[in-house]
């Protein structure tokens, strides 16, 4: 809560609840993002678009989470986001 200042805008997200770890596929963590842009003096922060909930086991590797965030927001990325190779 440090890097939120007076005027900040605090969301709050209603999320499910976080599907119950088995032998098969062990502990889930419930991820929440919401996109801002700030702005190069970084004074303007705004908002866009809805805020995202996924859940994903625990053993998820970098690289299938970040596949997976970018499919949940496929519906605001550009065309070819979702088939192009991510730098990691």
């Amino acid at each position: 809560m440090s890097v939120l200042s007076n005027n900040d805008a605090l969301y709050c997200i209603e999320t499910p609840s976080v599907q119950e770890s088995n032998e098969n596929d062990g502990a889930f963590l419930m991820v929440t993002w919401t996109n801002i842009f700030v702005s190069n003096e970084g004074n303007t922060r705004v908002r866009f678009g809805s805020p995202y909930v996924c859940q994903v086991a625990r053993e998820t590797g970098f690289v299938d989470l970040q596949k997976i965030l970018l499919k949940e927001m496929a519906g605001i990325l550009q065309l070819g986001i979702l088939v192009a190779e991510q730098k990691v």
